[in-house]
């Protein structure tokens, strides 16, 4: 089995405060570290990006984001590979998790569990998906810890551990609107749900999510938490830059 895992690489333009690449030593190590028997392909995808300042910032993010995936995605078919494991650049994986990811084979795209690093650090598994709105698994604690390690289903969402079999990524395209209001992993939940690709997620790859701001630190689910989640603070530097 041929699987080509892909990670989104930001570049900031001359003059910005992380001119370069954003490179995360553990992210990388985690990723190239992963247990597989088959055939395992990398693809980084490192800029090109159209970049605009102020209010449509987040939005241009969202474009540029569904654009590198879709052209992932069109190279991962044309060249073959029987899946695609998105892997953010942000996001630390366990050595296993693709092995077991690729176990569930009874759905068309496989979640692995981290925790949100912008608003509430709500667990990425959802069970419900719509348009405009969403519900995290973990806004029901017992039945989140109830969950903690096994497979379930799930309405989506969150690209950060992601396997997309090959059959899904024949039958969907990844975009967001054409203003960048909505992430394209959330555009690729309601597409599955409209296709009747089942969804499942794997609460057994727990992920860490790692963020600079207020402090540099890694985001952990965790149900043994109040609030089923924990925080592994770190220590500058974070990041190599790549000219």
């Amino acid at each position: 089995m041929r699987v080509l895992v892909v990670t989104l690489v930001k570049k900031e333009p001359p003059g910005q405060h992380w001119y370069g690449a954003h490179l995360y030593g553990r992210s990388l190590v985690g990723a190239f570290r992963l247990e597989w028997d088959g055939q395992l392909d990398y693809l980084f995808l490192v800029g090109g990006d159209q970049l605009y300042e102020g209010e449509h910032a987040r939005s241009t993010a969202y474009l540029n984001i569904a654009r590198k995936y879709e052209q992932a995605r069109r190279h991962a078919l044309a060249m073959g590979y029987d899946a695609i494991l998105q892997v953010e650049s942000d996001m630390i994986v366990p050595p296993d998790a693709l092995k077991k990811l690729a176990s569930v084979t009874d759905a068309g795209v496989v979640y692995g569990l981290y925790v949100w690093r912008h608003g509430s650090a709500q667990w990425s598994a959802y069970s419900e998906v719509k348009y405009s709105t969403g519900t995290s698994l973990s806004a029901d604690p017992e039945r989140a810890r109830e969950s903690w390690g096994k497979v379930i289903d799930v309405a989506g969402v969150g690209d950060g551990c992601t396997l997309i079999w090959r059959d899904t990524l024949e039958r969907i395209e990844r975009w967001t609107d054409e203003v960048g209001h909505v992430s394209c992993d959330w555009m690729m939940s309601l597409d599955c749900q409209e296709l009747g690709i089942t969804q499942k997620a794997h609460l057994g790859v727990v992920c860490g999510h790692l963020t600079e701001k207020p402090s540099p630190r890694i985001l952990w689910p965790d149900p043994e938490q109040e609030k089923l989640y924990r925080i592994e603070f770190l220590d500058w530097p974070l990041e190599e830059e790549v000219e």
